[in-house]
């Protein structure tokens, strides 16, 4: 394994859109008015706790026979009676939505803000993606699968305005002269099926890179998940070793297409804020390029509607995990492993060269000699006014890249990054890129993309959304995530000595057994002698193995739970530990092992302790 941290630092306004209302699993809204997302795994842990399993499994299967139109976890739970509270609902949650005031940048479950994991990847992916099907023999078999089924994607837009106008005649006679859509039934008792072509239409919009083409190539084939491992049999093996090797192969050609797809060797964390920030409330407004009339216009307008975000400001830094599983790589990639699976550093070039070419075709094909409307068209119309804007602003930071150095590392992530930076609309053609798009939204022969997302104030663009810079860290064992396992501990602990005897001599009276009794003088004064005799120990032992150690301050020290709690750089963690230290006293110690970035052991005075 090869783990970096990487640095993330935005240099335009970033904004994470929280969960729809019907996105995932399900939801669960807390006592708080919040809308809480649920992790389905915690929550089977959860019921399996309450003896429901079986019933949760009847109730989403259907087979109890009760009557419903929909299912919902809030539902069975009320109808099992085991709704849990506020602070339960917290526990099972991994993140929450509220959509009521604006878009809300997505929040973990206990409502700080983070960038998923999921959204970091989906970026980089498609960056790998475009590098690979750059290669010349790959550029040829995704232009070979593109010819294929741009003329069916073409009449499958022209069907859909067809039906839309009730010319059913019309398509139903395009269907029968079609090869591909006459095989799929989508006339039955000579009238068209509407139901059946839309979903037929749906399966092209949300999965086109896994149709066939007529060389049985998908683009996920020609892409990621092409290679599997394989492993060669010698006829000199032992039978007992072909057969294993035989079964081996046969597995991994019946695997789906998740444990095929070899970037799944690439993991990426959650990425945490290093820095207190606001978000700051944000207008956005679709910005759209007019190329219509002759001689083409070529002007910029937008849309009259605006879209309330939040947004991180610029300069705000976040950082997050890298890991490549380069042993298992050798495995997809026996002869040479890309260079984007050799190390964090390469893979991080390939996005570079990725979101410098989508910056590029931006400035050119976008903002550069697009000029705003001299004049509102339309202006008592609401729904299509034509409102002039200035995209001039924008359009200097393209020039400079965002004011990037040549060696920095530019990256895209969030909403309002659109088609080019989110697909492979760089490998399209004009025409091709306007095809797709019709595909779900008809806009005919405009240009495709034809609007940006970017913010606006009045008739002036200011900037665009999502653009960032990264920077490699280093060693994830060296350089540890921020906020990952930041705790806040309320403690008894004794700061001050008491004043004489007379005070350490008090009556506590009896029967309170949840009062401490402080310490006396003669007792603090012989564990500080312990304290600085251990510390002493741990400082020896510090100069033996000091690569394996790090230094941390007592910020905490809770004598009746036996816990201590340690301030290392950025982070808190919190330890049990027999002894009573001295808060700002410094702490040799050794993170002996963590999981999900979370520490879970740590090595202080010879002796293993589990983090609390």
């Amino acid at each position: 394994m090869e783990s970096k941290i990487v640095e993330l630092e935005t240099l335009t306004p970033l904004f994470i859109k929280g969960k729809d209302l019907d996105y995932g699993e399900g939801m669960l809204r807390g006592s708080d008015g919040v809308v809480y997302l649920i992790d389905n795994d915690k929550l089977c842990e959860y019921i399996a706790s309450k003896e429901k399993t079986e019933e949760y499994v009847n109730y989403f299967s259907g087979s109890d026979g009760a009557d419903r139109h929909s299912f919902s976890i809030h539902d069975f739970l009320r109808q099992e009676n085991i709704s849990p509270d506020q602070a339960k609902i917290k526990e099972l949650a991994y993140g929450v939505t509220q959509l009521s005031q604006g878009k809300k940048f997505v929040q973990n479950g206990k409502g700080v803000n983070f960038i998923p994991g999921s959204s970091l990847k989906g970026a980089i992916r498609n960056a790998v993606l475009w590098k690979i099907l750059s290669e010349p023999t790959k550029k040829t078999m995704f232009g070979s699968f593109i010819r294929y089924h741009m003329s069916l994607v073409e009449k499958m837009s022209n069907l859909s305005d067809l039906i839309n106008e009730r010319r059913f005649e019309d398509a139903t006679a395009i269907i029968n002269n079609d090869h591909v859509l006459s095989q799929e039934q989508l006339i039955q008792g000579g009238r068209l099926s509407v139901n059946k072509f839309k979903v037929f239409k749906k399966s092209y919009e949300e999965y086109l890179s896994k149709q066939q083409d007529s060389n049985q190539n998908t683009i996920e084939s020609i892409s990621f998940v092409e290679k599997i491992p394989r492993a060669k049999i010698e006829d000199s093996f032992k039978d007992e070793c072909k057969k294993y090797l035989q079964e081996y192969n046969e597995r991994w050609e019946k695997a789906n297409d998740t444990l095929k797809d070899f970037f799944r060797l690439v993991k990426i964390s959650d990425g945490n804020f290093i820095q207190d920030f606001e978000l700051e409330g944000q207008t956005a407004k679709a910005v759209c390029k007019d190329t219509s009339g002759k001689p083409r216009r070529n002007y910029t307008y937008q849309k009259s509607f605006p879209i309330k975000l939040e947004c991180t400001s610029r300069a705000v830094k976040a950082h997050f995990k890298i890991t490549i599983d380069t042993e298992l790589a050798k495995a997809f990639f026996p002869n040479v492993v890309p260079g984007y699976l050799q190390s964090v550093k390469e893979l991080i070039k390939v996005v570079d060269e990725f979101f410098r070419e989508v910056a590029r075709f931006e400035k050119d094909e976008f903002y550069d000699g697009s000029v705003s409307i001299p004049n509102d068209i339309n202006p008592q119309d609401n729904k299509r006014a034509k409102l002039k804007v200035n995209t001039n602003e924008v359009l200097e930071l393209y020039k400079t890249t965002f004011g990037l150095g040549p060696d920095e590392i530019l990256f895209r992530t969030g909403w309002g990054g659109g088609f080019m930076s989110k697909t492979q609309f760089l490998h399209l053609t004009d025409k091709t890129r306007a095809t797709i798009r019709n595909l779900r939204h008809n806009r005919g022969s405009q240009i495709a993309p034809k609007s940006r997302c970017l913010i606006v104030e009045d008739n002036q663009a200011k900037e665009p959304i999502g653009w960032c810079k990264l920077k490699v860290l280093g060693d994830a064992k060296n350089t540890q995530l921020p906020n990952i396992n930041t705790a806040t501990i309320k403690t008894n602990f004794l700061t001050e000595q008491p004043q004489g005897k007379k005070r350490s001599q008090q009556s506590w009276g009896r029967g309170k057994a949840n009062r401490e009794k402080p310490l006396s003088e003669k007792e603090i004064k012989k564990i500080e002698s312990e304290s600085k005799s251990m510390l002493k120990q741990v400082q020896n032992y510090n100069k033996s193995s000091a690569k394996k150690q790090q230094r941390g301050i007592v910020t905490a020290s809770d004598f009746p739970e036996k816990s201590l709690t340690i301030k290392i750089d950025d982070r808190v963690v919190t330890i049990t530990y027999n002894k009573l230290k001295q808060i700002g006293e410094c702490i040799d110690l050794e993170i002996i092992e963590e999981i999900d970035g979370k520490i879970t052991k740590v090595k202080i005075d010879h002796e293993i302790r589990n983090s609390k």
